[in-house]
């Protein structure tokens, strides 16, 4: 089953701020600040006006799904400078310019199912880009995988679980 709108809101929002120091060091940008609005056209904006949208996906780097590529608004490329994914097993990056430039990414339109929690006038069909996971920049692998969101049965970040033998 997949989450609502609301779960994937509180995780994603919940997971842009965990993620907010490593990017900070990252791009040597310690002013990345997170906007305001959840309906901004991106999630952070550097010191020099940098644009980033960060992603949350409960996928592994070598699934077929990332190999074939990540799913990602083309609105949210053309008002981006990067597009970042946070996976089960890293954090990953593209620089949109790479994205609109590269030959083998083409605009593809993409139809979802309409969620119960959306209102009837939602949108559901959008133009995507896939991006092969071959074209991002691995910025940091997980010691250990990343949580799952919460309706997929994930432990809290940040929590040591021990698995006891019987």
């Amino acid at each position: 089953m997949f989450n609502t709108c609301e779960e994937d809101m509180r995780v994603g929002k919940a997971e842009e701020v965990a993620v907010l120091p490593i990017l900070k060091n990252y791009f040597n940008d310690h002013n990345l600040k997170l906007v305001k609005s959840e309906y901004e056209a991106n999630d952070y904006v550097g010191e020099k006006g940098t644009k980033y949208e960060i992603k949350t996906r409960d996928l592994k780097s070598d699934c077929d799904l990332a190999i074939k590529g990540l799913m990602i608004n083309v609105a949210k490329v053309c008002h981006n400078d990067y597009i970042i994914w946070n996976l089960l097993d890293g954090i990953y990056y593209a620089n949109c310019d790479d994205i609109m430039a590269d030959e083998r990414i083409k605009p593809q339109r993409h139809t979802n199912e309409l969620r119960p929690d959306e209102p009837e006038d939602t949108n559901t069909t959008k133009w995507v880009y896939y991006v092969p996971i071959d074209k991002c920049v691995c910025l940091k692998r997980y010691e250990t995988l990343r949580t799952p969101k919460e309706k997929n049965g994930g432990l809290k970040r940040g929590v040591c679980y021990i698995r006891l033998e019987n």
